[in-house]
């Protein structure tokens, strides 16, 4: 069914050519992790990039010491003393991705995907999106829907926003978000046609939406490796959609799953399989549970230690009486047993939180590190 409008775009320099184009399938960033390579250079040769075009950032970034950079395409490396080997990392930005879709070494998102996998990268950000030229999905209809509690799928939030020119009450822009930017995965639909329009582009089709997936983590990897395989871009955000998001009508049953889906959305995701790039839970470790208290209470205990004075120690101390009360669980001393028989994790879970403290010391001592 969407053969006839799915026409995958590999290279843009600007505005795209939509002559017989309605649905544009593109990647829009991508950020990949290299632990095995200690050089940018080996990374660049492989994916096809010269060397020589990149120049020498003043400081690095994500805790590596230096940085390269060629217009939007990006490369950090060098791993702070007494931390464990970083690697390097790659983050190439929507422009970016337009810039490595017009090199000449470029033989399209699938060859650049495989030549990562090659390279033992892991994705660690992968956007793709399809542009829509011909309206398959109005912005208007798809917020209607949602405030009239239409909406049936995995998401719990919903965003809009809309920026407008104060001098004359017009439209910029619109953008509505499902789910979290800070999440494995979210969704974005924007009017790209008013965002180019405000930045001064003139040679704009008539109409040009944009609906996007951003993906982070074990999800980014799985869509990475998905389209180095061959899975079509254009099926793969549809998919993603299709899983994730459904609008239905109202027929009275209490039970909104058993709503009819909406036929505008019906036809906007066709016939495309629904695609899913969520990974079940490992079963809980100690490593595990340090790493939610890391990413679920940082901020309330942020909150404790400052009200504290930064005393640290007599927080610990306290929690530590806390916990002489708290009878575990037999799963829960199963969890703390194998980790304290295998000297690998226990090692392991040493250098990771080592090595986090060491780079935000260094980080608070030298926010501005200069590259050698």
């Amino acid at each position: 069914m969407l053969n006839h409008l799915v026409s995958p775009r590999i290279s843009n320099t600007g505005v795209p050519n939509t002559r017989g184009v309605s649905l544009g399938a593109l990647v829009d960033y991508v950020s990949f992790t290299f632990s095995s390579i200690a050089r940018p250079a080996e990374a660049m040769a492989v994916l096809g990039f010269d060397f020589d075009n990149f120049e020498r950032l003043q400081h690095g970034r994500y805790g590596y010491l230096y940085g390269l950079s060629y217009s939007s395409i990006s490369f950090y490396y060098g791993t702070p003393p007494n931390c464990s080997d970083m690697g390097v990392h790659m983050d190439i930005t929507g422009s970016g991705c337009r810039l490595v879709e017009n090199l000449p070494t470029f033989e399209g998102w699938q060859s650049f995907c495989e030549r990562a996998v090659i390279l033992a990268g892991h994705a660690t950000r992968f956007d793709i999106a399809v542009d829509d030229f011909k309206g398959h999905l109005s912005l208007r209809t798809v917020q209607r829907a949602i405030e009239n509690g239409q909406y049936c799928g995995k998401f719990r939030r919903s965003m809009n926003i809309r920026s407008f020119e104060l001098a004359d009450g017009s439209i910029l822009g619109e953008t509505i978000y499902f789910g979290s930017l800070s999440s494995d995965f979210c969704v974005r639909f924007y009017d790209k046609r008013s965002e180019r329009y405000a930045k001064g582009f003139v040679d704009l089709p008539d109409f040009y939406n944009r609906y996007e997936v951003q993906l982070r983590r074990d999800r980014a990897d799985a869509c990475m490796r998905a389209v180095a395989s061959g899975e079509s871009p254009s099926n793969i955000v549809l998919g993603l959609l299709h899983n994730s998001i459904s609008f239905r009508v109202d027929n009275g049953d209490r039970n909104k799953s058993r709503w009819p889906v909406a036929k505008w959305w019906a036809r906007f995701v066709g016939d495309v399989s629904k695609v899913s790039f969520y990974t079940p839970p490992e079963f809980p470790t100690v490593l595990s549970k340090l790493h939610w208290v890391s990413r679920s209470t940082i901020r309330s205990l942020a909150v404790i230690i400052s009200g504290f004075d930064g005393d640290a120690d007599l927080i610990f101390d306290y929690l530590q009486t806390l916990t002489d009360d708290v009878v575990l669980t037999p799963i829960e001393r199963g969890m703390v047993n194998v980790f304290s028989a295998s000297d690998g994790a226990v090692n392991y879970g040493l250098n990771l939180v080592g090595s986090k403290l060491y780079r935000k010391k260094m980080a608070l001592q030298y926010p501005t590190l200069q590259s050698r």
